[in-house]
């Protein structure tokens, strides 16, 4: 009776140091992200865009980092497919927005693998040339 009263303690104070609580499903690691920046400038009434490629469906942020003069200037904002011959960019309608500079993605989506393009074009308000960054971090 001795011996299993002291092997069942034994086996308490094992049992007691495992811990059990930690989740045991895994979502895997997060797929690092790649930056794209682009920079140019704009005329009035003017339309500017350029291509990148998703190498993995996930995630996609579009962000209009800077603009101007003046900094605080409305510009149309965003994304499409790239033509085969990569001379023009059809935009997806659901995700064109108008949108002041701002380091907040203005266009976050989950996008599949392939080619895509940013466009920026201006609304209307320009008086005269602006300078643009756009960044679009994609998997």
């Amino acid at each position: 009776m001795r011996r299993s009263l002291i092997a069942l303690v034994a086996c308490l104070a094992i049992s007691a140091g495992c811990d059990n609580s930690g989740d045991s499903t895994s979502t895997g690691p997060s797929l690092p992200l790649t930056t794209d920046t682009f920079t140019g400038t704009l005329d009035p009434l003017g339309t500017a865009f350029h291509p990148f490629t998703v190498a993995q469906a996930g995630e996609l942020d579009i962000t209009l980092t800077a603009v101007g003069p003046p900094p605080t200037i409305f510009m149309g904002l965003g994304i499409g497919t790239l033509s085969s011959d990569s001379a023009s960019c059809s935009l997806d309608t659901r995700f064109n927005v108008v949108v002041q500079a701002s380091m907040t993605p203005q266009i976050p989506v989950n996008a599949g693998a392939g080619r895509y393009c940013v466009q920026i074009v201006d609304v209307g308000n320009q008086t005269g040339q602006v300078s643009y960054t756009i960044t679009v971090a994609h998997t």
